[in-house]
């Protein structure tokens, strides 16, 4: 919930960026071609995007307190034999 809040906030061409890139699976280079615009073009709204993404998650206070939970957490280190 708290990424598709943090999604919504983003300017229209980065959010539709981001999605193709990371939910749809579509390289820099199919996205810049189906907009027909330059990959420096695509490659910079993704990076501008994610650092929006990261500065609106990390006030989010579901994403903070998943956060510490996860620190408090034991982890467990399985011995696969190699």
């Amino acid at each position: 919930e708290a990424l598709y809040k943090a999604m919504l906030k983003l300017p229209v061409k980065q959010m539709r960026r981001i999605y193709a890139h990371f939910f749809l699976r579509l390289s820099e280079t199919e996205i810049a071609r189906a907009e027909r615009v330059s990959i420096a073009a695509v490659s910079a709204s993704i990076a501008q995007g994610l650092r929006h993404l990261r500065q609106y998650l990390a006030k989010s206070d579901n994403v903070q307190r998943a956060l510490a939970w996860q620190c408090r957490r034991p982890v467990s280190i399985r011995n696969t034999g190699q």
